[in-house]
């Protein structure tokens, strides 16, 4: 775009085209820079583990890939971030208690407290329910315990999967996939809910993957 001046008026003129131009530039670069700030995960520690989500209230044009409605229609769910509709666009939400998930986060946490286990990840915490994995209110003083650490359960030599097809999304080398997919084999496996069960692993893995940058067939 072209612009053109003439300086022949007075110094007040001068001035106020300048301002227009300084407003002009300040409204092109704050409007990816407030974009950008509004997608920019904040980094949460608690349990003794920091891990990185997008902030409640954040607000997305479209739902990732295999987002998953859940309950009435009012949430959805994907790699551990929840969703709700906010004014024609989905807004990073908190779920509300007595929803139920197929499959924990990624970097869920196991917590042992008061002779019951608990999931947690991105600020919910979870218990195992028919289904999946519900959405409970944390009992008072669990925010003071330490993860248990979980080793991936074996697979029965009958029951291991075939190998899946695996498309990277975004140009990774070989190297990195075959390391993404040992690191999602082993969370897969460690799934409470994987013991003997083929299918429940694959959709584990299939998730995990696809929250780094995969798709899975």
């Amino acid at each position: 775009m072209k612009l053109t001046f003439e300086f022949n008026g007075p110094v007040l003129k001068w001035a106020a085209l300048t301002a227009t131009l300084l407003a002009f530039q300040t409204t092109v670069w704050a409007e990816p820079h407030e974009r950008e700030e509004r997608g920019r995960p904040g980094m949460e520690v608690r349990h003794g583990r920091p891990a990185a989500y997008p902030a409640v209230g954040v607000r997305i044009g479209a739902l990732p890939g295999p987002a998953i409605r859940v309950g009435d229609g009012r949430f959805f769910y994907h790699a551990g971030i929840w969703y709700s509709p906010c004014g024609g666009y989905y807004c990073v939400a908190r779920p509300s208690f007595g929803l139920v998930v197929p499959m924990l986060p990624v970097d869920m946490m196991v917590l042992a407290f008061a002779g019951l286990t608990y999931y947690y990840a991105n600020g919910v915490y979870y218990q195992a329910a028919p289904g999946g994995y519900v959405v409970v209110e944390p009992p008072q003083g669990i925010e003071t315990v330490v993860p248990t650490q979980v080793e991936p359960a074996p697979m029965a030599p009958q029951a291991l999967p075939a190998a899946p097809m695996i498309y990277p999304r975004n140009g990774q080398p070989a190297a990195q996939v075959q390391a993404d997919a040992n690191q999602c084999s082993n969370w897969a496996a460690a799934q409470p809910n994987v013991a003997g069960n083929v299918n429940a692993y694959n959709q584990a893995f299939a998730m995990c993957m696809d929250s780094r940058g995969y798709t899975v067939r």
